[in-house]
């Protein structure tokens, strides 16, 4: 309780929300291989199995470093991904993805996956979503590599290195989509153990500027992620009327 109760004074409204109430993080650990989870749930960092039925929804995770992208193995729970061999000196970016989905909130208020406006004439609500996660490896390196969107969607990105992201220390963040700054996108963000959608609060929170750019300052170490939204009017309204991309980027803070 000693972290939480540092962090009161800075609470926010401010949950993502969506038709599935789930997030999407990622995090990955070199061990005898490297290996990583896709978290898909509320308690960041803590995997959870997936529920069979939404397995088809994940690409398999991807890491990109300066050699280029590696597609990970599932292997184990259904969540969690190897590489076949340990990795190497270097920054490496771990990427999760949603598959862009149909969900359509029916005339009694329930939402059904993969189904839009043809399906379910009397809708109440529909949204094309999709997701993003996106977080960092650096192994005997001074993480430069990070510091420069991948320029592949929706992205979070630090524009100083991963050593500079350190407790009570200001650091400039970039939000962009396909290498493109977005102006007035909010930000929001929380510690690991802190669930958000429990508490219905953030413990931090801004808006991009005309650059894309924002300053976050964590109050503890410790694991944290950044989470955004954006929502745009679907491209075939008569079919479903919104898009809605969500994407995160999860770090350690020393």
């Amino acid at each position: 309780m000693k972290k939480l109760n540092r962090l009161l004074p800075w609470l926010l409204l401010g949950v993502m929300g969506g038709a599935s109430a789930h997030s999407l993080w990622t995090l990955g650990e070199n061990k005898e291989v490297f290996e990583a989870d896709i978290i898909y749930g509320h308690a960041f960092p803590q995997a959870e199995q997936i529920a069979p039925k939404r397995l088809s929804l994940f690409e398999p995770l991807k890491l990109v470093s300066k050699e280029g992208t590696v597609v990970l193995t599932q292997s184990g729970e259904n969540y969690h991904y190897i590489h076949k061999d340990k990795l190497g000196r270097g920054t490496h970016i771990l990427l999760a993805n949603y598959k862009p989905t149909y969900w359509t909130q029916n005339s009694k208020g329930k939402w059904k996956m993969g189904k839009n406006r043809k399906d379910i004439p009397a809708a109440q609500q529909c949204g094309l979503y999709s997701m993003q996660a996106k977080s960092f490896v650096s192994i005997d390196d001074d993480g430069e590599f990070a510091t420069q969107p991948l320029g592949q969607g929706y992205e979070i990105t630090p524009l100083r290195t991963i050593k500079a992201l350190q407790a009570n220390r200001l650091v400039k963040f970039k939000v962009t989509h396909n290498g493109v700054p977005l102006q007035g996108v909010k930000v929001v963000g929380a510690p690991g153990g802190f669930d958000p959608h429990e508490l219905n609060i953030h413990a931090f929170s801004a808006v991009t500027d005309a650059n894309g750019e924002f300053s976050f300052k964590a109050l503890v170490g410790g694991m944290w992620y950044l989470a955004a939204k954006t929502e745009q009017a679907g491209k075939q309204p008569e079919i479903c009327e919104k898009e809605v991309n969500e994407f995160t980027l999860s770090f350690a803070v020393q």
